[in-house]
C-alpha cells in the first residue's frame, strides 16, 4: 500500500509538552499507530498507511488542543489519547478533560481522566443511587468523596455520611485501644485521605464537631434515618444482609455504593443483584461499571506488568549486589596483599642496613642508628606511595601495582653495600632513581632513592653530605626528564641531559673538592660510571618499554582492527550494531588523543562496549566471559565493567569519554533511522546530550575536570562533517 503523509502545525511553546522528554511520546505514538512522526520548525509530518495516520493525526489535534487548555500531559494522558484514537473516539479526550468537578486545598484540579470515569461521574450526577464497579485504583471513592464535598460546599446536601464495612486487609488486627473512633480509624482512613487532600484539615476537623460530615463503620449505621445527605457506602463487596438492610434513607440527595471487583469478598458477602433486590421499590438506580483497562491510577495500571518490573528490577539490584560484593573481595584481597608488601620492604630493609653495618664493623649503637634510620625513611618512601595513591599521582598505572617497586627497592638496597668498597665517583645510582620513579611517581621515586643513598654515604668511613646531595641532584633531574614518557617512547633526549647532569655533578666533585693535582686518571672512573650508568639505563628503559609502556601494544592493534574476528562476527549478527561500534570507537579514539587519555583504551572499548548481545544480552557477565576468551587487556576491561555496570555514575576519564561518544552517535543513527535524509542540529543534539548527563548526575564522580569536559564539548561539535556519514 502506498505511503501517505499528512502535515499539521504545532506551536512551538506546545511542542515540548507534545513530544515529552527524549519525544517519549511521540515514540509511543509511533509504536502504537504504526506510522512515522517528525518534527520541522513547527510542521508535525506524520507517514503511514492512510488509517493509520488519520488516526494518529485526530489523536495529535486533540492532544494539542489539550495542551492549549493548559494541561501538562504526562504519559497517562497519552496512552489514553491512544486507546480513545483506536476507536474513533477521540474527542473525548477534549470532554473528559472540560468535566472538572473541584479543585483539591494545593490549587491541582479534580477530573474524570477516562471515558468510564466521566460516565461515572455524569451517573452520580443523574441518579439518587449508584452502584459503582471496578478494580482498585479507577478513581471510584476518590471522585465519589469529589462529588460529595462539591455538593455539600454548594448546599445541595446538608450533610456528608461516609461508610464502609470494618473489615481488615487479608489480616486479622485484634484487639484495638483507645475509644470506638479509634478503634474504627484504621478501617476508614482511605476516606480520611481524600477528605483531607480536597476539604483541608482545619475545615474536616470542623464540620466533623457539627456533625456535618460523619465517618462511621456501616455495622454502627443500624436504625439510622438519612435525610439530605450525600452518603457513600465504600468497600459493598464486603457488606451483609443483615449490616445493609438496617439503614434507613428518606429524601437523600445520592447514594453512592462502591464495589471493588478485584479485591477478595469475605464470605456471607452480598451479590450486585442482592444488593438490587434490597432496594428494589426504588427505580432511580444506576449501575456504573469503571473499566479496569482504563488507567486511571498509573501505579495500579497492569499490576501484572509492574510485579514482573519489579522481579526484574529486583534481579537487577541482586547483580549489582553480586557485582559490589565481588568488587569489595577484591579490593580487601589487594588491599591485604599491599599491606603484605609493605610489611615486607619496610623490615627487610632494616635488616639489610643492619647485616651491612655489621659487615662494615660498625660498633652496636651504631648498627642499631643505622638500622632505625633506614626503617625511617623506608616508612617515609610508604607514606609517599599512600600519598600519592590518594591523590592520584601515579604515573604509567602504577597505582596498586607496588610488586615491582618494592622488588627494586629491596635490590637497589642492597646493592648500595656494594657501593663503599668503590670510589665516589663509581656509584651507579642515576639509574637507582630512574628505575624507582618509573614504577612509582617522582615523589616516591626521589624518597626511595635518597633512601638507598644515604646507606653507603652513612657506611663510607669518609662519606659526608658533598656526596649524597652530588647524586641527589643528578637523581632528581634524572627522575624529572624521564616523568612522562608516552607511547612513541623517545628516550634520547632524556638519557642524554640526564648523562649530562651526572658528568657536571661528578667533574664539579673532583675539580673543587679534590685537594690532588688534577689527572686524567681522576676521571677515569667517572667516564666508566657515565657508560655503566648508560648501559643501565637502556636495560632498564627497554624492560619499562616493553611491561609498562607497550605492555599490550601488540594485542591492542589486532583489537582495534575492524577486521578483528570478534569483530566480524559482531557485523554478521547485527550489522546497525557493529556500525554504531565502529562510529562510537572513531569519535572516542580522536577526542581521547586531543585530550591527553589512553585513546587506545577509549577506541577499544568503543569497538567491544556491545559485544555482550554476542551472548543473547550486552551485561558485563557476558562482556566479561568475552574478554577472557579474547585476552582483552585489563585497562579496557575496568572502562567496559564500569560503563555497563553503573552509566549513570562514571569515574574514570576513559569511560566519561566513552559515554558521550555513544550517547551522540547512538542519538544521531536515531534520528537518521526515521529520516535518512533529515537535516540535523549536531551542535544542539551534542549540547543536549551534555546537558542531560550533567544534570542527571552521570559526571558527579567522573575524574575528569571541567575545563577537558568544556574542550570534550568543542571537539565533538567539531566533528560535523564526520557527523553526515552516519546516514
Amino acid at each position: 500500500m502506498d505511503e501517505f503523509t499528512t502535515r499539521m502545525d504545532v506551536p512551538m511553546e506546545h511542542m515540548r509538552n507534545l513530544f515529552g522528554e527524549y519525544d517519549t511520546y511521540i515514540k509511543k505514538l509511533e509504536k502504537d499507530f504504526h506510522v512515522m512522526i517528525i518534527n520541522r520548525d513547527g510542521v508535525v509530518k506524520i507517514s503511514g498507511r492512510r488509517e493509520d495516520v488519520e488516526k494518529a493525526a485526530k489523536t495529535v489535534r486533540e492532544l494539542v488542543m489539550l495542551s492549549e487548555r493548559g494541561t501538562v500531559l504526562q504519559e497517562q494522558n497519552i496512552d489514553y489519547a491512544i486507546e480513545l484514537g483506536k476507536e474513533n473516539q477521540e474527542e473525548m479526550l477534549l470532554a473528559i478533560d472540560g468535566d472538572c468537578i473541584c479543585h483539591t486545598m494545593s490549587g491541582k484540579p479534580v477530573k474524570p481522566k477516562t471515558l468510564g470515569q466521566k460516565q461515572y461521574v455524569d451517573a452520580i450526577r443523574n441518579n439518587m443511587i449508584v452502584f459503582g464497579l471496578g478494580p482498585a485504583g479507577t478513581g471510584k471513592t476518590y471522585l465519589a468523596m469529589a462529588m460529595a464535598i462539591t455538593a455539600f460546599k454548594n448546599n445541595e446536601v446538608s450533610r456528608i455520611i461516609l461508610t464502609r464495612p470494618a473489615i481488615e486487609a487479608g489480616e486479622k488486627l485484634g484487639f484495638l485501644p483507645g475509644d470506638l473512633q479509634s478503634k474504627v480509624d484504621p478501617y476508614l482512613r482511605p476516606l480520611y485521605d481524600a477528605l483531607y487532600q480536597i476539604m483541608g484539615a482545619d475545615s474536616f476537623t470542623k464540620n466533623m464537631e457539627k456533625g456535618l460530615i460523619e465517618v462511621a463503620p456501616l455495622a454502627y449505621m443500624r436504625g439510622r434515618t438519612l435525610d439530605n445527605a450525600y452518603i457513600i457506602l465504600d468497600e459493598a463487596q464486603n457488606t451483609t444482609r443483615k449490616s445493609s438492610r438496617p439503614m434507613r434513607i428518606m429524601r437523600q440527595k445520592r447514594t453512592i455504593i462502591l464495589k471493588t471487583t478485584t479485591r477478595n469478598i469475605e464470605a456471607g458477602s452480598l451479590s450486585m443483584e442482592e444488593n438490587k433486590e434490597i432496594i428494589q421499590n426504588t427505580k432511580v438506580i444506576t449501575n456504573t461499571q469503571v473499566p479496569g483497562k482504563e488507567p486511571a491510577a498509573p501505579n495500579v495500571k497492569n499490576v501484572k506488568k509492574t510485579q514482573t518490573a519489579e522481579v526484574v528490577k529486583n534481579q537487577e539490584d541482586i547483580k549489582e549486589d553480586m557485582i559490589r560484593k565481588d568488587d569489595e573481595e577484591n579490593g580487601k584481597k589487594q588491599k591485604i596483599l599491599k599491606y603484605l608488601q609493605f610489611f615486607l620492604m619496610f623490615f627487610l630493609a632494616g635488616i639489610i642496613a643492619g647485616a651491612g653495618s655489621f659487615f662494615y664493623g660498625c660498633e652496636s649503637a651504631d648498627i642499631i642508628c643505622n638500622t632505625i634510620m633506614v626503617m625511617l625513611g623506608t616508612g617515609m618512601v610508604i607514606f609517599a606511595l599512600f600519598f600519592s595513591e590518594v591523590n592520584n599521582l601515579y604515573y604509567y598505572a602504577n597505582q596498586g601495582k607496588y610488586g615491582k617497586f618494592v622488588l627494586f627497592y629491596l635490590a637497589a638496597m642492597a646493592l648500595s653495600l656494594v657501593f663503599p668498597l668503590l670510589p665516589v665517583s663509581g656509584w651507579p645510582f642515576l639509574v637507582v632513581f630512574v628505575i624507582l620513579s618509573l614504577f612509582s611517581n617522582s615523589i616516591s621515586g626521589l624518597v626511595a632513592g635518597s633512601v638507598c643513598l644515604m646507606l653507603p654515604v652513612i657506611l663510607q668511613n669518609t662519606g659526608s653530605s658533598r656526596e649524597f646531595m652530588l647524586y641527589f641532584f643528578s637523581g632528581l633531574v634524572g627522575i624529572l626528564v624521564f616523568s612522562r614518557l608516552n607511547e612513541d617512547f623517545r628516550v634520547g633526549l632524556p638519557v642524554f641531559i640526564s648523562l649530562i647532569c651526572l658528568t657536571v655533578c661528578l667533574s664539579a666533585n673532583i675539580i673543587l673538592f679534590e685537594r690532588e693535582r688534577l689527572s686524567i686518571s681522576q676521571f677515569t672512573f667517572v667516564a666508566i660510571n657515565i657508560m655503566v650508568n648508560f648501559i643501565l639505563l637502556m636495560i632498564t628503559l627497554k624492560i619499562f618499554n616493553g611491561s609498562v609502556i607497550h605492555r599490550y601494544r601488540d594485542r591492542y592493534m589486532d583489537l582495534n582492527d575492524p577486521e578483528f574476528p570478534l569483530l566480524v562476527q559482531l557485523k554478521e549478527y547485527n550489522k546497525s550494531e557493529y556500525y554504531r561500534a565502529i562510529h562510537t570507537a572513531y569519535l572516542g579514539d580522536r577526542i581521547a588523543k586531543r585530550l591527553g587519555i589512553n585513546d587506545v583504551v577509549v577506541k577499544a572499548c568503543g569497538y567491544y562496549h556491545r559485544i555482550g548481545i554476542l551472548k543473547g544480552e550486552n551485561t558485563w557477565d557476558n562482556v566479561k566471559l568475552i574478554c577472557e576468551e579474547y585476552r582483552i587487556p585489563e585497562d579496557t576491561r575496568k572502562v567496559l565493567k564500569e560503563y555497563l555496570t553503573r552509566p549513570d555514575k562514571v569515574i574514570a576519564k576513559e569511560t566519561t569519554v566513552l559515554m558521550f561518544a555513544d550517547c551522540i552517535v547512538r542519538t544521531i543513527l536515531d534520528e537518521f533511522s526515521k529520516d535518512s535524509k533529515a537535516e540535523l542540529n549536531y551542535k544542539q543534539i551534542i549540547d543536549t546530550v551534555f546537558n542531560k548527563k550533567m544534570e542527571s548526575g552521570a559526571l558527579s564522580e567522573s575524574d575528569i575536570s571541567i575545563a577537558q569536559m568544556r574542550e570534550m564539548r568543542k571537539l565533538f561539535k567539531a566533528e560535523q562533517l564526520y557527523y553526515d556519514f552516519l546516514r
